[in-house]
């Protein structure tokens, strides 16, 4: 997290903005985490907040404080970093995710996808919902052809 922060606050020196910034830690007592939360939602700027914080905030407790905040009417951009932990579309983060309310939605990863088509569908399902299609018709389309082949493939290198 310190390094998005002092990224943040590095780009907007050199581009010379003004901007509010929050800073929205796990580890910081809930209340803490909601009136940052709630200023952010007021005022505006920029919210760098952790996965396990972001999740926590809308899975937990202060669920019914925070996903008002973050869906009335939202931010602007998400950036995930570690985007790869959304394993799938069931998984109880893609829909605490799922639930801001956000236009603009980017994923990092630097972890290979690992021949996993399921975790891709649910990476590009959280950036652009229906892309694809749903799981099934996902899988109809790509998942069965691409598994089809490389058995075939596999089959014809041991003849």
């Amino acid at each position: 997290m310190r390094v998005w922060c002092g990224e943040a606050e590095k780009w907007s020196e050199r581009a010379k903005m003004s901007y509010f910034y929050y800073h929205v830690k796990a580890e910081q007592p809930l209340k803490k985490r909601i009136a940052t939360l709630r200023e952010w939602a007021r005022d505006g700027g920029v919210a760098v907040i952790g996965y396990e914080a972001l999740l926590a905030l809308v899975k937990g407790k202060a669920r019914e404080q925070a996903v008002p905040l973050l869906q009335q009417p939202g931010p602007d951009l998400i950036v995930l970093d570690e985007g790869h932990r959304i394993k799938n579309m069931q998984s109880k983060q893609h829909a605490a995710l799922a639930a801001v309310r956000t236009r603009r939605r980017v994923i990092l990863t630097g972890t290979p996808l690992q021949n996993n088509l399921n975790e891709y569908h649910a990476m590009v399902d959280f950036v652009r919902p229906a892309l694809l299609g749903t799981v099934p018709e996902f899988r109809n389309r790509f998942v069965a052809p691409i598994t089809n082949g490389n058995t075939l493939v596999l089959r014809g290198a041991g003849s």
